[in-house]
């Protein structure tokens, strides 16, 4: 948000003619202030904007914050803007990095896939054991989206071959772009893909 206040949703003024920015300064920066709205601090309002000023041209922007849609505002979060390219381009350069260093990452981007799909985990899970079914996965059953270890949650050499034929079939554009792809660069910073068969057989697509 200091660095780059064009990535995130905001307006040049309030979003409300009730809405002030007289408290504290939260941001530990030489050149920019960040204020939450007034009506946080009294849990009077959601607060859906947060102040952002620039101290060394005057530049004043309001930006949207997440909420829950009540009086408790989310104030550690900002909303970025992802119908700009340079913003989706960030994003995934910064998920891959992630997802290099640290595995659990992709649990959490399971669990998030399949809320956002479906609802909830659970309806998620009937769904891809209904498409196991339509497939013809005899040896195969979920029990949730992440792979985590669970008794009723297994399959077999022969229908994982299964399911990785209809992923490369029936999405072949995004199987190429994010399964084969072997790094990914933005802003000068380059994030290689973890699957080290990639760079060594070139019979591997991913």
């Amino acid at each position: 948000v200091a660095d780059h206040p064009e990535w995130f949703l905001s307006l040049p003024q309030p979003p409300y003619p009730a809405y002030a920015y007289a408290g504290e300064n939260l941001a530990d920066h030489p050149r920019v202030e960040v204020r939450l709205e007034d009506h946080y601090w009294d849990n009077s309002d959601a607060a859906v904007t947060f102040e952002w000023r620039d101290r060394w041209t005057g530049e004043r922007r309001y930006v949207y914050h997440g909420n829950d849609g009540t009086s408790f505002p989310w104030n550690d979060t900002a909303q970025l803007d992802f119908s700009q390219a340079a913003v989706r381009e960030q994003v995934i350069g910064a998920i891959l990095d992630v997802a290099r260093r640290f595995p659990v990452i992709r649990f959490d981007a399971a669990m998030t896939l399949a809320q956002t799909v479906a609802g909830s985990t659970a309806t998620f899970v009937d769904m891809m054991n209904r498409q196991a079914e339509q497939w013809g996965l005899a040896n195969t059953h979920f029990m949730d989206p992440t792979g985590l270890p669970d008794p009723g949650h297994h399959s077999s050499a022969h229908d994982l071959a299964i399911i990785a034929s209809h992923i490369i079939t029936d999405f072949p554009q995004d199987f190429a772009r994010y399964f084969k792809t072997t790094e990914f660069t933005y802003n000068h910073i380059t994030q290689p893909n973890r699957v080290s068969l990639l760079f060594t057989d070139p019979s591997v697509d991913g």
